[in-house]
């Protein structure tokens, strides 16, 4: 849990360290990888909408995995040159196992909120 807001703790700080405190990590024993994913922010969405423009939901999907998968050191596994690779020679299943991961965390946050709309509740 986040530490409170005080006079030495910024609301912005506040704000980073819960974002920071909710990375995930998952396996792909296909790929010999341990991948962490933070939490969907809204500046990714903008980025891989502008990004993907005309393209289908894949493509989007597959630009928003090169955004969110990171190392343990928080660092980003793929780079926007690999998007045709991971299209391409990427197994379907395990492209969709990371999809569905990435995009669970923001179905458990919609139910929490539909279930309870205040800020508590997520």
């Amino acid at each position: 849990m986040p530490r409170k807001v005080t006079e030495s703790v910024r609301p912005i700080d506040a704000v980073v360290e819960a974002f920071r405190a909710k990375r995930r990590q998952h396996e792909v024993p296909e790929w010999g990888l341990t991948l962490y994913f933070g939490p969907i922010t809204a500046y990714e969405m903008e980025e891989v909408g502008k990004r993907a423009k005309g393209k289908g939901q894949f493509e989007q999907n597959i630009i928003l995995l090169i955004y969110k998968a990171r190392n343990a050191e928080g660092r980003p596994v793929f780079e926007m040159g690999d998007k045709e690779a991971l299209k391409n020679e990427a197994d379907l299943t395990v492209l969709q196992r990371l999809v569905n991961f990435m995009w669970d965390g923001v179905s458990d946050a919609k139910e929490r909120v539909e279930a309870d709309p205040t800020s508590s509740s997520v």
